[in-house]
């Protein structure tokens, strides 16, 4: 199973920072250190864990398992993407389009609109659980 380690970083660390990495790993059930590893890409979770993740920032698990790793590049636009407005993000599918149009590259554009549009979740807080 591939682990898209970026999804994890951008969660813990990134602009819409969840929570800290010791809260994470304390909600998991493992250590800083485990979840520091899979971040660097030195280890991947176990699935179940990958599920876990998935259940804690409510997100699809396909966001942490998707079959190529997006480079940081690639995730910062998903993530600019996220941040626009409706009107925007139609602008942007829209110029995407055009360019899948004249690149004859519509798989790209399928893979990168179905990326884009997946929601960007919501943190389950630890208080909502008891």
């Amino acid at each position: 199973m591939a682990f898209n380690r970026y999804v994890l970083i951008e969660q813990l660390k990134g602009v819409n920072k969840r929570c800290t990495v010791s809260e994470f790993a304390q909600a998991i059930g493992y250590t800083e250190r485990h979840v520091s590893r899979w971040m660097s890409g030195r280890s991947k979770p176990p699935p179940d864990v990958v599920e876990r993740m998935a259940e804690w920032f409510g997100l699809p698990v396909e966001a942490f398992t998707a079959s190529g790793e997006l480079t940081p590049d690639e995730y910062d636009l998903v993530n600019a993407y996220r941040q626009l407005d409706r009107a925007d993000r139609a602008r942007v599918i829209v110029y995407i389009d055009d360019l899948a149009k004249d690149t004859d590259s519509q798989q790209l554009y399928d893979k990168v609109r179905n990326i884009a549009e997946r929601p960007a979740g919501r943190r389950r807080r630890t208080e909502d659980a008891g």
